[in-house]
């Protein structure tokens, strides 16, 4: 039986509160979406996190590809088993990977909207195609395309529907 190594769990719990990491995954999302609201990009981040939400959310045949690109470790993950009680949107690691996109200037609120510059949307194109980041874009992608289709009032329904809530 393996020994459990809590100093390994620790840095990998440190990996996924990263601001750097979670930035990262923010700006995959703006680079998609182009604009969006707080609570969208709040909303994108959730279904960022939680896979096995933005698999009931997508139509069959984006689900079917959607899938396909998800390594089973993703989907079978601790994150995905506890979605129906992890429901908070605004959390550390949504905040801290706001503040790290802000504190680097590298986007804009226009009234309601959040923008990605268009100067990090360009020198960011050559880092998303790198296949290193295959799984964050394919990812950015389908929940980009789950933003866009839905209203957020509709798609926070659709959530709270799938999650258990009232």
């Amino acid at each position: 039986m393996p020994i459990r190594d809590s100093s390994l769990e620790g840095e990998l719990f440190n990996i996924d509160e990263s601001g750097v990491l979670n930035g990262f995954y923010m700006l995959s999302l703006l680079h998609y979406l182009k604009s969006c609201t707080l609570d969208e990009l709040a909303t994108a981040m959730y279904l960022f996190r939680f896979v096995n939400i933005t698999e009931q959310l997508l139509g069959d045949n984006d689900q079917i590809e959607y899938l396909s690109g998800i390594p089973e470790w993703e989907r079978y993950n601790l994150d995905t088993m506890l979605s129906n009680v992890l429901i908070e949107k605004y959390t550390d690691r949504f905040k801290t990977g706001l503040k790290e996109l802000i504190s680097r200037g590298m986007i804009l609120n226009e009234g309601q909207d959040i923008l990605l510059l268009d100067s990090v949307r360009e020198n960011s194109r050559d880092i998303l195609e790198d296949k290193k980041f295959n799984l964050v874009v394919h990812k950015a992608k389908y929940v980009s395309k789950l933003i866009e289709t839905f209203s957020i009032e509709e798609l926070n329904e659709k959530i709270k529907t799938l999650i258990g809530g009232t």
